[in-house]
């Protein structure tokens, strides 16, 4: 058992990387489970106690109204829970001219409560609020009978993630969600769930079998990266931490160099990387790696200097690409990505490694290769997977 010590230091973690100041409530869903789930847990914790419980008519009517009265920063601590009527579930948006895996998303929330400075939500947001659909259930009774006409059709396995406009498992402590999401996907043949996050919070999934289903994963990047521009997150080594414990609880783990950021000595920094993760964590547990340097939307950098004047991150020399987005020049991008994936492959030769929001024209001098499409990539994971469950 935990000693009282112990449990106020994590309490004093979580809601400190997750701090909140109001939750407001659209009436449609004040009573779902999920919203009284989030209430029950919220008060659990004591450094969450002066939090505004607020119902509101209309979600979208607030927003409308008071976006223009909560910056960026305090839009994070400010959650609205609403009625998703849209799709939950869609094909990553991968960039124009990217070679794509065949990657599908699921949305459940909107904003996070870290505040990385190479977020792409700082341009895409409309309003500065935190919002987390509640109406859970029903949206995965939609999902079921969408992903029941994959299994009959498809051979591979469908790869599911969260985590593209929200962290995974940030707010997992008070939503509970991971524990729906791993219940619902161990029922689901032929799907594999991706959580992606920067988070430690995985208390709740140390108690749930994943059957298999599941890959928890971490981004990672370099102490002075996180301490620099991953505002709020846990570090390096709190990460690895918990992928340590997930895997004793029965859960492969993927990591994600991404974005990889061209700091100074950026080779020996991320080797060092690369070298605590395998002196951590049994390359036999570990899905997949993949590379994708850093890119941003145009406008966040103007955004970013706002906010952060001595940002460094954007200071390297970068150029637009096809899709819009700026990047290191081509050549850099493949000695970062050719010098990592050397390292890795020195180390564990079997890692299945592969690069994100990428050009064709990059794989060939990085692997000596290139996939001829979304299927073939599609077919390496399911292979990886394959080998890795005979381990």
């Amino acid at each position: 058992m935990k000693s009282g010590k112990v449990e106020r230091q994590l309490e004093a973690d979580i809601t400190s990387q997750v701090p909140i100041e109001s939750i407001f409530i659209d009436r449609s869903v004040s009573q779902t489970a999920f919203v009284q789930r989030l209430g029950d847990n919220l008060k659990k914790y004591p450094g969450y106690k002066n939090v505004s419980w607020i119902e509101i008519d209309n979600y979208k009517k607030f927003i409308e109204e008071n976006s223009d009265s909560y910056s960026f920063e305090r839009g994070k601590q400010n959650i609205i829970l609403y009625p998703e009527k849209g799709e939950f579930l869609h094909a990553c948006p991968g960039s124009d001219g990217v070679l794509c895996c065949h990657y599908y998303v699921l949305d459940f929330g909107m904003n996070c409560p870290y505040d990385c400075h190479y977020c792409f939500l700082q341009t895409y947001l409309t309003s500065p609020f935190f919002k987390m659909a509640a109406n859970i259930d029903e949206l995965l009774v939609k999902l079921k009978e969408k992903l029941s006409q994959n299994s009959a059709t498809n051979s591979n396995r469908l790869r599911i993630g969260t985590g593209e406009y929200t962290d995974s498992l940030a707010t997992d402590h008070l939503t509970g969600l991971s524990i729906d999401l791993v219940r619902f996907f161990r029922a689901i043949p032929n799907t594999t769930l991706e959580l992606k996050t920067k988070s430690t919070n995985i208390e709740n999934l140390l108690h749930i079998d994943p059957d298999g289903t599941v890959v928890v994963s971490w981004s990672v990047n370099p102490p002075s990266v996180i301490e620099e521009a991953e505002i709020g997150c846990p570090t390096l080594e709190a990460r690895l931490e918990a992928a340590a414990k997930i895997i004793q609880a029965g859960y492969q783990v993927a990591f994600h160099f991404d974005p990889i950021i061209a700091i100074e000595n950026w080779e020996n920094e991320y080797k060092k990387v690369i070298d605590t993760i395998f002196n951590k964590i049994d390359p036999a547990k570990i899905r997949w790696i993949s590379l994708g340097t850093f890119r941003y939307t145009p406008g966040l950098k103007e955004k970013l200097r706002m906010r952060y004047p001595n940002e460094t991150i954007t200071r390297n020399e970068m150029f637009p690409g096809k899709d819009g987005k700026i990047r290191y020049f081509f050549p850099k991008r493949v000695l970062i990505y050719k010098t990592l994936q050397e390292y890795i492959r020195k180390l564990c030769p079997e890692m299945f490694i592969y690069l994100c929001m990428e050009v064709r024209s990059a794989w060939q001098p990085v692997f000596h290769y290139t996939p001829s499409g979304p299927l073939t990539l599609d077919n390496q994971f399911e292979q990886r997977r394959k080998d890795l469950s005979q381990k």
